[in-house]
Protein backbone atom coordinates (compact mmCIF):
# COMPACT_ATOMS: atom_id res chain seq x y z
CA UNK A 1 0.00 0.00 0.00
CA UNK A 2 1.27 3.45 -0.90
CA UNK A 3 1.43 6.18 1.71
CA UNK A 4 3.18 8.88 -0.32
CA UNK A 5 1.27 11.34 -2.47
CA UNK A 6 1.34 11.24 -6.24
CA UNK A 7 4.06 13.33 -7.87
CA UNK A 8 2.34 15.66 -10.35
CA UNK A 9 4.25 16.75 -13.44
CA UNK A 10 3.19 19.19 -16.15
CA UNK A 11 4.43 18.56 -19.65
CA UNK A 12 5.86 21.52 -21.52
CA UNK A 13 2.62 21.65 -23.51
CA UNK A 14 0.48 21.69 -20.35
CA UNK A 15 2.70 24.39 -18.88
CA UNK A 16 2.15 26.49 -22.02
CA UNK A 17 -1.61 25.84 -21.76
CA UNK A 18 -1.56 27.03 -18.14
CA UNK A 19 0.34 30.18 -18.99
CA UNK A 20 -2.10 31.00 -21.81
CA UNK A 21 -5.13 30.41 -19.56
CA UNK A 22 -3.77 32.62 -16.80
CA UNK A 23 -2.74 35.36 -19.28
CA UNK A 24 -6.21 35.31 -20.86
CA UNK A 25 -7.89 35.42 -17.46
CA UNK A 26 -5.83 38.40 -16.39
CA UNK A 27 -6.39 40.32 -19.63
CA UNK A 28 -10.14 39.68 -19.85
CA UNK A 29 -11.25 39.30 -16.23
CA UNK A 30 -8.68 41.10 -14.07
CA UNK A 31 -6.42 40.29 -11.16
CA UNK A 32 -9.13 39.21 -8.71
CA UNK A 33 -10.46 36.58 -11.12
CA UNK A 34 -6.90 35.51 -11.98
CA UNK A 35 -6.19 34.85 -8.29
CA UNK A 36 -9.47 32.96 -7.87
CA UNK A 37 -8.96 30.81 -10.95
CA UNK A 38 -5.32 30.10 -10.11
CA UNK A 39 -6.52 28.85 -6.71
CA UNK A 40 -9.02 26.50 -8.42
CA UNK A 41 -6.28 25.13 -10.67
CA UNK A 42 -4.02 24.60 -7.65
CA UNK A 43 -6.86 22.80 -5.89
CA UNK A 44 -7.36 20.43 -8.84
CA UNK A 45 -3.63 19.68 -8.96
CA UNK A 46 -3.64 19.09 -5.19
CA UNK A 47 -6.56 16.66 -5.60
CA UNK A 48 -4.52 14.68 -8.13
CA UNK A 49 -1.50 14.74 -5.83
CA UNK A 50 -3.51 13.45 -2.88
CA UNK A 51 -5.88 11.04 -4.64
CA UNK A 52 -4.26 10.25 -7.99
CA UNK A 53 -6.21 7.75 -10.03
CA UNK A 54 -8.86 7.59 -7.28
CA UNK A 55 -9.79 11.29 -7.53
CA UNK A 56 -13.59 11.47 -7.39
CA UNK A 57 -14.21 13.56 -10.53
CA UNK A 58 -11.70 11.70 -12.72
CA UNK A 59 -13.08 10.48 -16.06
CA UNK A 60 -11.45 7.76 -18.13
CA UNK A 61 -11.05 9.03 -21.72
CA UNK A 62 -10.48 5.59 -23.27
CA UNK A 63 -11.97 6.72 -26.60
CA UNK A 64 -8.88 8.91 -27.04
CA UNK A 65 -6.22 6.71 -25.40
CA UNK A 66 -6.27 3.72 -23.06
CA UNK A 67 -4.30 5.50 -20.33
CA UNK A 68 -5.87 8.96 -20.59
CA UNK A 69 -8.08 10.61 -17.98
CA UNK A 70 -9.57 14.07 -17.56
CA UNK A 71 -10.14 15.97 -14.35
CA UNK A 72 -12.28 19.13 -14.21
CA UNK A 73 -11.06 22.36 -12.70
CA UNK A 74 -14.12 22.63 -10.46
CA UNK A 75 -16.05 25.82 -9.85
CA UNK A 76 -18.71 25.95 -7.15
CA UNK A 77 -22.18 25.91 -8.65
CA UNK A 78 -21.17 25.79 -12.32
CA UNK A 79 -19.69 23.55 -14.96
CA UNK A 80 -15.91 23.57 -15.25
CA UNK A 81 -14.63 25.35 -18.37
CA UNK A 82 -11.21 23.64 -18.29
CA UNK A 83 -10.05 20.09 -17.77
CA UNK A 84 -6.70 18.60 -16.90
CA UNK A 85 -5.82 15.71 -19.20
CA UNK A 86 -3.64 13.30 -17.29
CA UNK A 87 -2.00 9.90 -17.43
CA UNK A 88 -0.81 7.91 -14.42
CA UNK A 89 2.28 5.78 -13.94
CA UNK A 90 3.89 3.78 -11.17
CA UNK A 91 7.67 3.52 -11.26
CA UNK A 92 8.88 1.41 -8.35
CA UNK A 93 7.63 3.22 -5.26
CA UNK A 94 6.91 6.45 -7.17
CA UNK A 95 3.36 7.24 -8.20
CA UNK A 96 3.27 9.81 -10.99
CA UNK A 97 0.43 11.87 -12.48
CA UNK A 98 1.49 13.51 -15.73
CA UNK A 99 -0.69 16.43 -16.80
CA UNK A 100 -0.47 16.33 -20.58
CA UNK A 101 -2.75 19.24 -21.48
CA UNK A 102 -5.14 21.74 -19.91
CA UNK A 103 -8.00 22.22 -22.36
CA UNK A 104 -11.09 24.40 -22.50
CA UNK A 105 -14.37 22.51 -22.79
CA UNK A 106 -14.89 23.89 -26.32
CA UNK A 107 -11.62 22.39 -27.55
CA UNK A 108 -11.69 18.98 -29.22
CA UNK A 109 -9.46 16.74 -27.08
CA UNK A 110 -9.06 14.24 -29.93
CA UNK A 111 -7.42 16.93 -32.06
CA UNK A 112 -5.54 18.64 -29.22
CA UNK A 113 -4.01 15.41 -27.92
CA UNK A 114 -3.19 13.80 -31.26
CA UNK A 115 0.46 13.42 -32.24
CA UNK A 116 1.77 15.69 -29.48
CA UNK A 117 5.18 15.62 -27.83
CA UNK A 118 4.56 15.43 -24.09
CA UNK A 119 8.06 16.14 -22.85
CA UNK A 120 8.34 17.04 -19.19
Amino acid sequence: MYTTPWMVNLTQTADADLEAILDYTLQHHGLRQLDAYAALIESAVRDLSEQGDNAPLLQHRYTIAADLFSYPIARAGSKSPHHLFVSFAINGSDRIANILRILHERMDPDLALKDQDYSL
